[in-house]
């Protein structure tokens, strides 16, 4: 992980998720920069990112790539 990972500047907020773009394969990689960095130092697995408690904040257009 990490390589190819982008934050949307828009909108100008704290809390957007962290989405890894590699050709047209784009999925979430941290629902804010924080659990991005849990995930890349390994202080938090992947797989938790999806659990019921974690929610990602929709971002027009990047989102709905993902769904």
């Amino acid at each position: 992980m990490g390589r190819h990972c982008y934050m949307p500047a828009t909108p100008v907020e704290a809390g957007n998720p962290v989405f890894s773009v590699y050709q047209t394969d784009i999925i979430y990689d941290g629902y804010d920069l924080a659990s991005f960095l849990e995930v890349e130092f390994g202080f938090l697995k992947y797989d938790s990112l999806f659990s019921a408690e974690h929610t990602f904040k929709h971002i027009d257009f990047w989102s709905d790539m993902v769904e």
